[in-house]
């Protein structure tokens, strides 16, 4: 795109209809700023489009494999989430036994409690 870009000799201004609006009050002013919206910056007889056009450049493979490897490292993250947060309560009730039994008994009431409630149990 590039090679066939910079050969190209140049681009005529394409024409334009240019709206004159008379008159005056709030209407007209809104109308004149749309209409002169759409009026070109410039007049050039010729559009240089060289500077829009991209230089190829060869790919880093480097930069897609290091993306790559992130992506993979985020899938993982995310799928190993909720094992990790297990380990948590591992950890705890090895350290504090006593305060896990009260934890697992307070879940317990609390699940039995919320399925009574479902089912009516009073």
């Amino acid at each position: 795109m590039s090679f066939y870009g910079h050969k190209e000799a140049g681009l005529e201004v394409p024409a334009y209809i240019d709206l004159e609006i008379k008159g005056g009050g709030f209407v007209a002013d809104i109308m004149r700023g749309i209409a002169n919206a759409f009026r070109p910056l410039t007049q050039k007889s010729v559009l240089d489009t060289n500077p829009c056009l991209p230089l190829p450049v060869k790919p880093d493979y480097a930069k897609f494999v290091l993306i790559l490897l992130l992506c993979l490292l985020a899938w993982l993250l995310v799928l190993a989430e909720p094992y990790v947060l297990r380990t948590r309560h591992l950890i705890m009730a090895y350290f504090y036994p006593e305060r896990a039994k009260q934890r697992a008994m307070f879940l317990y009431d609390k699940i039995l409690d919320d399925r009574c409630k479902k089912k009516h149990c009073f």
